[in-house]
C-alpha cells in the first residue's frame, strides 16, 4: 500500500487492477445495461417524463455526453461508493469522505471530451464494467481513457490508460484533464465513485445530499463549477 501512496502523490493518479472480482463486474455491467432499457421503455412508452422520473431512472441528455445513458447517485453504487471508501483510503494516504456515484453506458461513437471535473470530485474514480465489441475484428480492443496535466491546451498528448473489467483508475478528477476518443465497440459501462479529502479544501460530504441513495434534487447547495 505504501508504493501506491507514493505513486498517487508524485502522480496524481493510481491504476488498481482487479479492485472488484470478474464476476462483480459482469454482474454491474448488466446492472447498468438493464437500467438502460428500462428507461429506453419508460420513454417510448410516455410522452414525457418528470424531473423527478429521471432522477429515479436515469437520463440520456446528462449535458457531457449526450444520447447515451447514465444515472447520478443509484442506490447499488452509492453503496459500492460507501463500501469502497477505506479501499480507496489506503490507496491515495488519504481520509476521504463520500460524495457521489455516477454511471454511464457509452455506445459506438461517443466520445469524452477534455476536461476537469467539480469539486465534489476532488478524488475520482473510474471502474470499468464490461463491454460489448462483438462488432469488431479486434478481440483485445479496449478503450483508454487519457489523463493529461493540470495545465494544458487542447491537443497536448494525454497517457492512454487501458483497463479491463474490474480494474479501475483512482485520480484527482479536478486537477487533472482527462478524457475519451470516440468509442469503436457496441457498449461500455464505467461507474465514476467520488470523494472529497476529508477537512480539505472541498470538504463536501454526499454531494450536499442528507444521505447517499438520494437524487441530485435533494442537494443543499448548487455548483456552478465543472460536470460529472
Amino acid at each position: 500500500m505504501n508504493e501506491s501512496v507514493e505513486y498517487f502523490k508524485n502522480n496524481h493518479y493510481i491504476k488498481i487492477t482487479n479492485f472488484i472480482t470478474a464476476e462483480e463486474a459482469s454482474f454491474l455491467y448488466d446492472y447498468v445495461k438493464l437500467s438502460a432499457v428500462r428507461l429506453a421503455h419508460l420513454e417510448n412508452s410516455q410522452t414525457e417524463l418528470s424531473e423527478r422520473d429521471m432522477s429515479e431512472y436515469g437520463t440520456f441528455t446528462d449535458g457531457q455526453v449526450n444520447g447515451v445513458f447514465s444515472k447520478y447517485g443509484d442506490l447499488v453504487f452509492d453503496t459500492l461508493l460507501a463500501r469502497k471508501l477505506p479501499v480507496v483510503e489506503s490507496m491515495v494516504g488519504l481520509k476521504l469522505i463520500t460524495n457521489y456515484s455516477y454511471n454511464r453506458l457509452y455506445t459506438t461513437g461517443c466520445q469524452l471530451v477534455r476536461h476537469k471535473d467539480r469539486p465534489s470530485c476532488e478524488i475520482s474514480t473510474t471502474l470499468f464494467l464490461g463491454h460489448d465489441i462483438s462488432n469488431l475484428d479486434d478481440v483485445n480492443y479496449s478503450w483508454p481513457m487519457f489523463l493529461g496535466p493540470s495545465t494544458g491546451k487542447e491537443g497536448t498528448p494525454g497517457l492512454p490508460i487501458y483497463m479491463q473489467p474490474g480494474d479501475m483508475i483512482i485520480y484527482e478528477g479536478n486537477h487533472l484533464e482527462h478524457w475519451r476518443e470516440p468509442f469503436k465497440g457496441l457498449n461500455h459501462a464505467q461507474v465514476f465513485l467520488h470523494y472529497n479529502e476529508d477537512g480539505g479544501k472541498f470538504n463536501i460530504i454526499n454531494d450536499g445530499r442528507p444521505v447517499l441513495g438520494l437524487p441530485g434534487r435533494y442537494k443543499t447547495f448548487t455548483s456552478k463549477t465543472l460536470e460529472v
